[in-house]
């Protein structure tokens, strides 16, 4: 049996071990930052970055015409009536000329109210109610733009909302950009490195993106009662021009 002056002895020693042990957690505690000051920083390699930018003329393949039909009438119901009778009529007409090139459908229909604010008597009258509907045409008749308007607006349209000549579909186009864009950029980190008395390296990152460019707009819609004046004497006249697509490379190199 252990007598008191063991248990007292023992006890001791395990109160020494246990402040051992504290200043050793503490100690390693310290240390820690000292070591992770020591270990020398990665540094992060020297690059050049440069951005390249080319264009590409194409000429367009596609026709995209809107024009609208806008009606207006005391109640709802007779606005949307005589709306439907001419878009009937415009959507006909538009048919005719587009054949089998094409294919003409509603892109849009609104039917609001329309008020007037009576001042005197603080408050809002219904003046009446107006009905639009338009009418999109995609053709790959670019000859037809003029007489697509000169049909529409003799049928009833009553503005032209635009006139637009596209590409169906622009990724040989494209390629073609990315493949110009990238070697200026390219040619730009060489003049770049030449000029600070570097080499270059590695790629690191390179990336590539759509800059937008706007199309030909041989159209500006105006009025209908200008476009039935020109109309009943000659055809309005609209020519596509060439569509410019633009691409831009960004590349960023290592330098040696």
């Amino acid at each position: 049996m252990l007598t008191n002056e063991s248990r007292r002895t023992n006890r001791v020693k395990g109160n020494r071990l246990c402040l051992a042990v504290v200043f050793l957690q503490i100690g390693f505690a310290l240390l820690l930052p000292i070591n992770a000051a020591a270990q020398p920083k990665r540094e992060e390699p020297r690059t050049i970055e440069a951005v390249g930018r080319a264009t590409v003329r194409v000429a367009p393949d596609t026709l995209r015409l809107v024009l609208a039909v806008e009606t207006r009438a005391k109640t709802a119901k007779e606005a949307a009536k005589e709306n439907a009778r001419l878009s009937t009529r415009v959507t006909s007409a538009l048919e005719k000329i587009v054949g089998s090139k094409g294919e003409v459908s509603t892109s849009g229909y609104a039917l609001h109210p329309r008020y007037q604010y009576l001042k005197s008597e603080q408050r809002q009258e219904l003046v009446r109610f107006t009905a639009n509907n338009s009418v999109s045409v995609t053709s790959s008749s670019l000859d037809s733009a003029g007489s697509l308007i000169d049909a529409g607006v003799a049928a009833g349209a009553t503005s032209v909302g635009s006139v637009n000549f596209t590409l169906r579909d622009d990724e040989s186009a494209q390629r073609d950009a990315v493949l110009e864009a990238g070697r200026r950029a390219r040619r730009r980190v060489d003049a770049i490195a030449e000029s600070l008395g570097v080499r270059v390296g590695a790629l690191r990152h390179a990336t590539s993106e759509p800059i937008r460019a706007d199309g030909p707009r041989p159209y500006m819609a105006r009025g209908a009662g200008a476009m039935m004046a020109e109309s009943a004497d000659a055809s309005t006249p609209i020519s596509a021009g060439d569509i410019e697509v633009v691409m831009a490379v960004h590349v960023v190199f290592e330098v040696r």
